[in-house]
């Protein structure tokens, strides 16, 4: 049998040398695990992200008189596809700004619903905002556009105001078109 060891030889460590070391681990762990979490968010987003964007060109704006809902001002132009792949259901947003800037009214349409002169002037203003919701467009232009091919677009904004200076439009969206059947 050995001896019992002496009290000097069992030494106790100080709380402050445990609270230190305690909060030390506890930071390290902390800092290590927000990196950890960030990575793999910021990751998360780069794969799903594709390159490309929806362009616009031609645009240009006019106004009608319809038979029901007074003036109409008329937003048209072109959406160009330009990702990589097919895509489906571009989608425009037509604004009109006051002088300084702000936004006094905006409307959003998909492309391929186009309407003649006479249609704008004497639809009811409900039928004319069911035909620029149509999401694929008039007999379909809009459901797969080509890398590179455009699709053109009308957005109708009813009653603008009076306060309107300019006008602007946005590309706002746009899916990944869907591959065709194989019939």
């Amino acid at each position: 049998d050995l001896p019992p060891l002496l009290i000097t030889s069992r030494r106790k460590q100080s709380p402050f040398f445990v609270g230190l070391t305690t909060a030390v681990v506890l930071l390290v762990v902390g800092v290590l695990g927000y990196f950890g979490i960030t990575s793999l968010l910021n990751d998360k987003g780069k794969v799903t992200q594709e390159a490309g964007r929806i362009s616009l060109r031609a645009v240009k704006a006019f106004y009608v008189k319809n038979i029901s809902a007074g003036t109409l001002l008329v937003i048209s132009g072109e959406a160009v596809n330009e990702y990589p792949a097919p895509r489906a259901a571009l989608q425009v947003k037509g604004m009109i700004f006051d002088a300084r800037g702000e936004i006094l009214a905006s409307k959003s349409a998909f492309g391929g619903n186009l309407l003649t002169d006479q249609q704008l002037a004497s639809l009811p203003l409900e039928k004319i905002e069911a035909a620029m919701a149509n999401q694929f467009g008039d007999s379909l232009v809009n459901l797969e556009v080509a890398p590179g091919k455009a699709v053109s677009f009308m957005i109708v904004i009813a009653a603008p105001s009076k306060d309107g200076k300019d006008f602007g439009v946005e590309p706002t969206g746009s899916t990944v078109a869907s591959a065709k059947l194989q019939q």
